[in-house]
């Protein structure tokens, strides 16, 4: 699962939705459905998709003096204000869960503008 996870961030942080969408892994969906985790673990994810991750890995301290990529926060908006469920479904030929899904991101969209 975590090495699923690893992809579908790193996916998400370099902007890849096709390539994203187009994976079988069954883990996709509840991934996508659970919607952006918590602040420290979008930290942790910020950290790993950077270039300089591998070579920091070997110690903890250098891992964590990294400045989390801000690639990572465009991908916790993606999970948050995009239509990737709803595509996900679609492509995977569920129709009524991709209607369902959408219908459910129409009536979340007018709420977050009203709320923001």
């Amino acid at each position: 699962r975590l090495f699923h996870h690893a992809a579908f961030w790193l996916l998400l942080a370099l902007g890849h939705r096709p390539l994203l969408l187009s994976l079988p892994s069954t883990l996709l969906e509840p991934f996508l459905r659970a919607g952006p985790p918590a602040a420290h673990t979008v930290e942790l994810w910020g950290r790993f998709v950077l270039p300089s991750a591998a070579d920091a890995l070997a110690d903890a301290d250098a891992f964590f003096a990294l400045a989390p990529s801000e690639s990572v926060r465009h991908a916790v908006e993606a999970l948050v204000c995009s239509d990737l469920l709803p595509c996900l479904l679609l492509k995977r030929e569920q129709y009524v869960r991709a209607a369902t899904a959408f219908a459910e991101l129409a009536m979340r969209s007018p709420r977050a503008a009203e709320a923001g």
